[in-house]
This record gives structure tokens, sequence and C-alpha cells, in this order.
């Protein structure tokens, strides 16, 4: 059995353009549906095509003035590249000198890098931003290489500037999410926190008539809160022990908690 993939794209005017991806053959022992190389290879060529031809119409509507719709005087191309989920993608860029009828300075402008914005796609850095989040960038790498066909869109040293934007960026709007007045007190001056600090911590320990070194083990979290007046409190819970009730000698009332229930939050 012999199958032939193309990929048809029309434009706005009605007119199509066809592309052939991939010639896949198979045998009546052979492999049942898509290898990985072949699934791999399918989408790096699904979107070299589809890349190019919006590349095209980005192209065509930067060649044309917005204001009295003339023609652009290039000047010059330049290679740019477009990093995906699926590859990287490299292009001609060209350049346009702008309008007379928008000033008499002579500038020009990349209609295609403009279109790009950080040349690289949400999809790649959503996948970067989630894997950084729970593994080492190398093993990250790797994993992603396997089950796409990345080649070459990312690596290491990017890869870490970017999560550090991303950062940058949700710290950024954390803050801006705050609210610009802030609460103020009978003397007319902003409100102080109630606490001062809150502290949180946890280890593994081990239980001294445990039959191996590899069982006995249980985790311990523990944490406190410090007022800024009157008695802080405290808690401690091991992960899925029943709780129990207790109250220890000194400043601290100690609690230990049940962590079963996600909306049981801890009393500050």
């Amino acid at each position: 059995m012999k199958m032939k993939v193309q990929l048809v794209i029309e434009d706005e005017s009605g007119g199509t353009t066809t592309t052939d991806l991939v010639d896949i053959e198979r045998g009546a022992e052979g492999l049942i549906g898509l290898s990985l190389a072949e699934a791999k290879a399918l989408n790096a060529r699904v979107q070299r095509a589809l890349i190019d031809a919006q590349a095209r119409e980005a192209i065509a509507r930067g060649a044309v003035c917005s204001e009295c719709k003339e023609g652009l005087r290039r000047n010059g191309t330049h290679r740019t590249l477009y990093r995906t989920a699926f590859g990287r993608i490299e292009l001609i860029s060209p350049r346009f000198y702008t309008c007379r009828c928008q000033g008499t300075q002579r500038s020009s402008r990349s209609p295609l890098s403009a279109w790009l914005g950080s040349h690289i796609s949400p999809e790649l850095e959503y996948l970067e931003g989630q894997f950084a989040a729970l593994l080492p960038y190398g093993v990250s790498a790797r994993i992603l290489n396997t089950v796409l066909p990345l080649d070459n869109a990312t690596s290491i040293t990017s890869w870490r500037r970017r999560i550090g934007r991303i950062g940058e960026r949700l710290d950024r709007e954390a803050h801006e999410a705050l609210p610009v007045e802030p609460q103020l007190n009978e003397f007319g001056l902003p409100k102080r926190h109630p606490l001062q600090a809150i502290g949180i911590d946890g280890a593994y320990v081990k239980a001294t008539d445990a039959p191996s070194r590899q069982e006995g083990w249980f985790e311990v979290i523990v944490g406190k809160s410090l007022p800024r007046e009157g008695i802080g409190n405290a808690f401690a819970f091991v992960h899925r022990a029943r709780a129990e009730a207790d109250r220890a000698d000194g400043a601290f009332s100690h609690r230990t908690r049940r962590p079963s229930d996600p909306t049981d939050h801890i009393p500050l």
C-alpha cells in the first residue's frame, strides 16, 4: 500500500497551491500507522509549507503603503528565523522604504519581522515554560527533541533567558494586579499587616525501628506565623496521617492537620 500526503492551501483570491508532503509505503506485515520519524517529518513539512504561505501574504501586505496604497520600493533582503515547536523556520525577509506620503525622512522596515514579533511561537514558549518548571533544561530538551521535530529550534542558553523574561513578566503582572490605593488606618496612614513573618519548612524523618534503609521514612511539614502583637500559631502534619489536635508548651499552639482537602487552608 502506498499513500501520498498533500497540503492544499487556498489564498484570499481563491487560488490554490498544492504541496507534496510525504510518501508512505506499507507492506502486508509492515508497521501499523505512522512511525515517530514519519509523524515528526510530516509535522515539520506542514509547518514549513503553512508558514511560507503566511509569510508571502504578510510580505505582500507590507509591500503596499497603508495610506496611499502605492507599492513601496525595496531596500534589500535579509534572512530571519522563526522558532516553533515543529522546527526552526528560516525565511527571506525583504525590507521596504517608507512611502513619501508619510514624511520626508527616509527609513526602511521589514514587514516580515514585524509580523513574526518575538520570532518564537507561543506554543514553543509554553512548552519551554511547562518543562522548565518540572525538569532541568537538558533533560527537557532531550525529551522535546524525541517527540517533536525541533531541529535546533531551542538551545539551553536562549531557553534560560526566555524563562527569565517570562518570570519577570509574571512578577510584573502580579504587582500590577495589586490594589493601587492601600488601606488606611484612623490616622490616615497605610495599615500594617498583622503578621510580621511566616515560616514553612519540611523534612523526611527515619523511624528507628524500620525494617530496612528503604522503609520507615515519612515526611513532616511544619510552619509558624509571627504576629506583630499577641501569640503566634504553629502547625505541623505528617503526609497521609490522621489529624490529631495537640497543644504544646510555650508561646505557640501546635496543630496537626490532614492535607487531604486542597481547600483546607492553614489559619493564620
